[in-house]
């Protein structure tokens, strides 16, 4: 028999790893013969042959290895395999607990190690040929030669893998909700399901008709729902254990599950893990798996615990080195004819560039350059090529050819999202004291050429005759009185050729403001909307896109910034900011005479954030809205809306109103009239 379909899960098995495989329609299970490795250093010579008397072992052999921290010294490593995984972590365990022999590669899992050797991810496309079976029943062990992955699974343009799924959303009064207080159940629901070579089909209607929908449920690969409805889905009679993957919606701006396909995927394609680790794990996990699989193909030992420890620093070391990017405080106000220039992926590149790795950071020995604004050194790619930098680079070339696709093709743009926040986590997790490849000397590195690159990028621009409005980090805000497309061009080939590194045109302003931090005349480093030259609008850190907004502010933040969307010349804004005025006032009115829906009061933040007491899980939100009564303590939206403090709401929209048009934000009086200035003067 042949099958083809995409892996959906990996199980150990008896003898091997059985892979659960989908076609969309139909799933079977093969089974691999497999064996699962333990890699360790034993401290009795006679252990290994003691290891071999076990009934699950199959084999031993004597392998080099390069040790940590530096990588340059091999030293002679058992490798002993296993037919049960359980046998792995039984005989792990042990070792760990009698001090029988040092462990070593205990990262990623076995199942993931396993993929390595297999030479494809975990959500591959494959065919087998060779004994399958769609039952619960066990299947007999095939060669892994009989399964083959069908194309390159690791070629940018993949195929989606056509897994089924089926997506539920519950609705309260206010909209959608992701909690249950008070054993309180929602309204209605939403189902939404597909099957391979189908068009999605939603059903929808009150709570007490979901039982007629959860057969649907039952026949998926995959399924999302929120976790705090799982009782209420099994009370319909959905059997939540016969879905090979749930996954759990955490708040109603969470993706839609076609989105987190996506990136979960894509995750898995250039970590290697399963598909159902790689949604339940941090983002870390994936990203270190990536590096791993480098360190595997070059026989570098990962350790079972990180002992690296940061040197010894006087205080004048800790002045010069514990700091992050350059980041500007602006000066509030609205500037006309701006340009944003990015640098694209600038810690990663860094990293790639500089060969910045844990063992290339002052290695005792061998070749170094010393990195610009620190007292370290780092070893030159030339001699020998990082970890972390080869699989950052990999990454960094894969997002720029996904981005390439994605003009054309919303599902490239889903991935090459995703790689970038594998690339945006690399830098925090190089300096992260318990990851397997991080060393704060390493992220002190990127952090000081970080701040090098931008001085001079800084100096260059300045040099020109542009204004440097604004720096974060890796951004640059820059004007200059009638600067033409071509000039920032022009600026954007000097700033290239000066720091070799790639920067972009990221967005061309009609006019941008940066506004002021909440309750003070000082610039918000990360605050500030602006008119593109296409006519469109770009926000960043008002109230409108915060999840904690309500709807009656996010409204009339809306409303004002499309009317100062229109906004294109100088002569236009004071009409404009009046009618902005208004549009604040109106809402205040609104609000404190109960003349707005109630649902528009509700807003939603992670649970525990805010509502005192109890951890903080960022994974599960639940709506509230503010007390009545002055008790300034919000309540469950869940339990029926029982009014809402208005002056709390009026205060809000002034804050709203504060972000677009406040005179510590740029807005200053003149004899005639009232506008930002160009300069963004207090005076």
């Amino acid at each position: 028999m042949t099958f083809e379909g995409w892996i959906l899960d990996a199980r150990p098995a008896k003898g091997g790893l059985v892979l659960l495989l989908s076609d969309g329609r139909k799933r079977v299970r093969v089974c691999l013969r497999a064996t699962f490795d333990l890699y360790l250093v034993p401290r009795d010579p006679t252990l290994v042959d003691r290891l071999m008397d076990h009934p699950a072992a199959v084999s031993s052999r004597e392998e080099e290895w390069f040790a940590p921290p530096w990588y340059t010294a091999r030293i002679p490593v058992q490798r002993v395999s296993f037919s049960r995984l359980s046998a792995v972590e039984e005989v792990r365990a042990r070792m760990r607990e009698e001090e029988l022999a040092e462990v070593l590669n205990p990262f990623p899992d076995p199942i993931t190690q396993t993929f390595y050797h297999l030479g494809y991810p975990a959500t591959a496309r494959v065919r087998v040929q060779g004994a399958v079976t769609s039952g619960s029943g066990e299947v007999p062990c095939v060669d892994p030669s009989r399964v083959r992955a069908v194309g390159d699974p690791l070629e940018v343009g993949y195929e989606v893998p056509g897994y089924s799924w089926a997506e539920v959303r519950f609705f309260d009064w206010f909209g959608e909700t992701t909690a249950s207080e008070a054993g309180r159940a929602p309204e209605r629901f939403t189902l939404t399901v597909s099957y391979a070579g189908h068009p999605p089909r939603t059903e929808e209607g009150k709570l007490r008709e979901l039982e007629g929908h959860a057969p649907l449920l039952a026949s998926v690969d995959i399924a999302m729902f929120p976790r705090a409805f799982r009782g209420l889905l099994s009370g319909a009679g959905l059997r939540t254990s016969a879905i090979p993957i749930v996954l759990h919606r955490h708040s109603p701006r969470s993706p839609p599950l076609p989105d987190e396909l996506v990136k979960f995927v894509e995750w898995s394609r250039v970590s290697f893990m399963p598909l159902r680790e790689v949604a339940q794990a941090s983002i870390g996990k994936a990203l270190t798996a990536n590096e791993t699989h480098v360190a595997f193909r070059r026989h570098y030992l990962v350790p079972d615990r990180q002992a690296r420890v940061e040197r010894r620093k006087t205080l004048a070391d800790l002045v010069a080195h514990d700091r992050g990017g350059i980041l500007f405080r602006p000066r509030p106000g609205i500037y006309w004819n701006v340009a944003q220039l990015d640098f694209a992926s600038m810690y990663p590149t860094l990293i790639a560039t500089w060969n910045i790795s844990p063992e290339t950071v002052n290695a005792p020995s061998g070749p170094s350059v010393e990195v610009p604004g620190t007292g370290h050194r780092v070893e030159p790619a030339s001699a020998r090529r990082g970890i972390v930098p080869e699989s950052l680079e990999w990454l960094i070339a894969r997002r720029e050819a996904t981005r390439a696709l994605a003009r054309d093709d919303p599902v490239q743009d889903l991935r090459q999202a995703a790689i970038k926040w594998l690339l945006v986590a690399s830098f925090g997790y190089l300096g992260f004291r318990n990851a397997r490849f991080g060393k704060i000397e390493a992220h002190e590195c990127v952090t000081a050429l970080s701040r090098h690159y931008m001085g001079r990028s800084i100096q260059l621009a300045t040099s020109r005759g542009y204004e440097v409005l604004h720096v974060m980090v890796d951004s640059l805000f820059v004007r200059r009185d009638g600067a033409t497309p071509a000039d920032y061009q022009a600026l954007l080939a000097a700033l290239r050729e000066e720091t070799g590194l790639g920067i972009k045109l990221e967005a061309h302003y009609d006019w941008v403001v940066l506004c002021n931090n909440k309750g003070t005349a000082l610039g918000s480093p990360a605050r500030y909307f602006g008119r593109l030259r296409d006519g469109h609008l770009k926000v960043k850190g008002l109230d409108i896109v915060r999840r904690d907004t309500p709807g009656v502010v996010k409204k009339a933040q809306a409303e004002a910034l499309a009317t100062l969307r229109e906004v294109r010349t100088e002569a236009e804004l004071p009409e404009a900011l009046r009618h902005v005025e208004g549009l604040f006032e109106r809402a205040a009115s609104r609000v404190r005479r109960g003349d707005v829906p109630p649902e528009e009061f509700v807003f939603t933040v992670a649970e525990g954030r805010r509502a005192g007491g109890g951890r903080h899980d960022y994974r599960s939100e639940t709506p509230f809205v503010s007390l009545v009564q002055g008790h300034g303590t919000p309540y469950f939206a869940e339990l029926g809306f029982s009014g809402a403090d208005t002056e709390h709401y009026a205060r809000l929209l002034e804050r709203a109103r504060e972000q677009v048009t406040p005179a510590s934000g740029g807005v200053r009086e003149e004899p005639r009239s009232s506008y930002w200035d160009v300069h963004g003067d207090d005076g």
